[in-house]
């Protein structure tokens, strides 16, 4: 009896021109979904950041339950040096959260360790570890500095209008509290006293999130806004002054300035 043998198979591969149409197809395909993921990625930092702020805001809680109702002030004490007493300092929001001193460190080192924590993932702003302070926010200089007090050895008679200690009940709710500092680093940045300081005179205000950034209100809201007028593409690189034209209108003083505080005036945003 004969045996019959198989022809062997034919082994099947992709051909060159089939293996380029696929790599050209999962090319067009992730650039498709790169602009997305792009999107998720940004957005999951502006909710941390949004976290950030809402934290800041139940500090702000927590100090009112430890010093008498008394909103976590701006500045306590003159000439102690800013990692000791601005807000996001040692004996202010350190206080607060229990960030104490390592052994054998300074002030400047809990500063620090403050400023780990109030870290906006999408700023771009630059960290000086060995001095000055380092937050990636400002903060509302209405709800207390030291130097309208006679005691201060910084006392100045113009702050009493606006720069006593406030009390949680002396302070709307449509006061903004704190939001997203600029990658411009000047003196005194983490800390705003009114629009202008904000915008167009000294520029404060950032926008690390797509063009935009988040602003904490006393009643813990954190909103996402434009802080500059629509036509402003490229604040962050006009010389100081800037022309008063380039303030957002959505920002306004009734709910910066405590001379100014208004709680019968909504939110425009």
């Amino acid at each position: 009896m004969l045996s019959s043998t198989q022809p062997p198979r034919r082994r099947s591969a992709f051909t060159l021109v089939e293996l380029l149409v696929v790599i050209g197809i999962i090319a067009i395909l992730i650039a498709m979904l790169l602009p997305s993921l792009g999107k998720a990625r940004d957005q999951a930092k502006n909710v941390q950041c949004a976290s950030n702020l809402r934290q800041l805001h139940l500090a702000n809680q927590l100090y009112a339950n430890m010093y008498k109702g008394y909103m976590l002030p701006a500045r306590i004490m003159s000439g102690v040096g800013a990692s000791t007493s601005y807000w996001c300092g040692a004996d202010v929001l350190g206080a607060v959260l229990g960030v104490t001193n390592p052994s054998g460190g300074s002030n400047q080192d809990v500063a620090n360790r403050i400023s780990k924590m109030l870290t906006c993932p999408s700023s771009l702003r630059e960290k000086d570890t060995t001095s000055g302070l380092n937050v990636d926010y400002t903060y509302n200089n209405n709800l207390g500095d030291d130097r309208a007090y006679e005691w201060s050895s910084q006392y100045d008679v113009n702050k009493t209008a606006w720069g006593l200690f406030k009390k949680t009940s002396q302070v709307p709710s449509n006061v903004i509290i704190a939001l997203d500092a600029s990658t411009f680093i000047a003196a005194d940045d983490e800390r705003f006293q009114q629009v202008a300081d904000l915008t167009w005179k000294k520029r404060y205000a950032g926008w690390p999130h797509r063009k935009t950034t988040n602003v904490l209100f006393n009643d813990g809201a954190v909103r996402n806004i434009n802080p500059w007028a629509k036509d402003q593409t490229e604040p962050y690189s006009q010389t100081l002054p800037m022309p008063t034209t380039a303030a957002n209108p959505l920002l306004e003083d009734f709910m910066i300035d405590a001379r100014k505080w208004d709680k019968n005036r909504a939110i425009p945003f």
